[in-house]
């Protein structure tokens, strides 16, 4: 029994070769069941449905292009699949929004996702808002206290004139731990 050479496209109802039907696993015979340009009709259709519709979640903003969500309730679901946190929580974490290790804010670190939701890798629990900096260091440092010990040691002994924060003012780049290094 051979494998049939053409299909019939359920939108427009023409027959046409198999090539003209996109791969579909799940669809019976491993093909869409609209052809390409049926297909891209449809598409474009419902982009232009659901373009000014309001956000399914808050019913109050914009969506954002091709999804259901504004940007607000986007990144609250993304944080609820990923941390587990309700959205009251995630808006909590984000209304005064700095660093629970430097105090830095969005505003002076800059870039495009300044602050990270930090979480402990073993148990899931979420622990505080990081700046992207701090984020990185732990990271690397493998949430390990006596590595980070350990390199404060080698700043403290390579000639570094260290002053707290308070006494000097300084670019982010330059905190470490609290400390502020003053290259010689």
């Amino acid at each position: 029994m051979s494998k049939p050479q053409s299909k019939k496209c359920s939108r427009c109802n023409e027959i046409k070769s198999l090539e003209e039907f996109p791969r579909n696993r799940s669809a019976k015979g491993g093909r869409h069941y609209y052809c390409r340009p049926c297909q891209s009709a449809k598409n474009k259709e419902s982009r232009e449905r659901l373009q000014n519709t309001p956000c399914i979640v808050c019913k109050t903003e914009p969506r954002l292009k091709y999804q259901a969500t504004c940007s607000d309730c986007h990144k609250a679901r993304l944080a609820k699949r990923k941390y587990g946190i309700e959205k009251e929580q995630y808006e909590e974490m984000f209304t005064d929004p700095a660093c629970e290790c430097c105090g830095r804010t969005p505003e002076e670190i800059g870039g495009k996702r300044p602050m990270h939701i930090d979480h402990c890798h073993g148990s899931g629990e979420v622990r505080a808002l990081l700046c992207r900096y701090c984020n990185v260091a732990l990271g690397m440092l493998y949430e390990d206290i006596t590595r980070v010990r350990q390199l404060g040691s080698y700043i403290l002994k390579h000639k570094y004139d260290v002053v707290t924060t308070q006494e000097h003012k300084t670019t982010p780049d330059r905190r470490v731990s609290g400390l502020v290094m003053q290259l010689p």
